[in-house]
């Protein structure tokens, strides 16, 4: 043992260590990077905010704590789909999840899959991802680490009904969606109505529909309005035309009664 700590070393026993992820866990961020040297004022900056924290959320209250590790981006444009009966295969799959994504079935660490298997929903990135699960119609639930996930029950081909979990990667929402829970540092959270944010996507696609129909309304009108010009061109024509007709049996009429009185002498 001495031998490890000569030249100045420092043993970090197991308690101290899980005290810092902790402490990285509920303040979101490290509060001695790795190789850094210890500072004290680190130490009273992340102590006030652990007291700040307790102030807001009450005394006797417990405050939420998030105990996932950071998840990568490419992690977070997933949805963990578990608990799938065999009898369902990725073509189903694909009718029950809304938006675009490829299904990847998830390899069974046990031996024999049973009747059931889990797969991942591949998207284009996370907020995708989000959106889809924010639509998915299912009971809200959690799994045994407090993750969101839903219970969604759908019929198969068959007539059957069949049930599956859809499960977040992660506690947090996706950066680009809305503001991050990071512990103390922002630690507003921000409420939003799933059903109303799924019923604006279906208003906006309304709307977007409706200002189709408006365009096409509106070439129609345009071209009533050529035809209109070219009816009015068309007739300021005939009355030319008419105009000169008159003045042709105008002048005949005057050449036969001219005719007329010089036969009468």
């Amino acid at each position: 043992m001495k031998k490890l700590l000569a030249n100045g070393a420092i043993l970090v026993g197991h308690s101290l260590h899980n005290d810092l992820r902790v402490l990285k866990t509920v303040l979101g961020y490290e509060v001695r990077k790795d190789g850094a040297p210890h500072n004290c004022l680190d130490d009273a900056r992340a102590a006030m905010k652990l007291f700040l924290a307790r102030i807001k959320h009450g005394v006797d209250k417990d405050f939420p704590v998030q105990l996932q590790e950071p998840v990568s981006e490419s992690e977070m444009a997933k949805l963990l789909l578990h608990k799938i009966p065999i009898t369902v295969n990725s073509e189903t799959l694909d009718k029950v999840l809304p938006g675009d994504y490829t299904i990847e079935v998830k390899p069974s660490k046990k031996a024999g899959q049973g009747n059931k298997y889990s797969a991942f929903a591949i998207f284009k990135n996370p907020v995708e991802a989000h959106n889809a699960y924010e639509c998915i119609q299912g009971t809200e639930l959690k799994d045994s680490n407090g993750i969101p996930q839903k219970l969604v029950k759908f019929q198969l081909d068959t007539g059957m009904t069949a049930s599956i979990f859809v499960r977040k990667m992660m506690t947090r929402e996706p950066r680009d969606s809305v503001a991050l829970k990071r512990g103390l540092q922002t630690d507003d959270e921000v409420h939003v109505s799933k059903k109303s944010k799924c019923d604006n996507d279906t208003q906006l696609k309304e709307i977007e529909a409706l200002n189709e129909r408006l365009k096409e309304s509106e070439s129609e009108i345009e071209s009533l309005r050529e035809q209109l010009k070219q009816k009015d061109l068309d007739i300021e024509s005939l009355r030319v035309e008419s105009s000169k007709k008159d003045f042709e049996i105008n002048m005949l009429n005057k050449m036969v009664a001219s005719i007329k009185k010089r036969a009468r002498k």
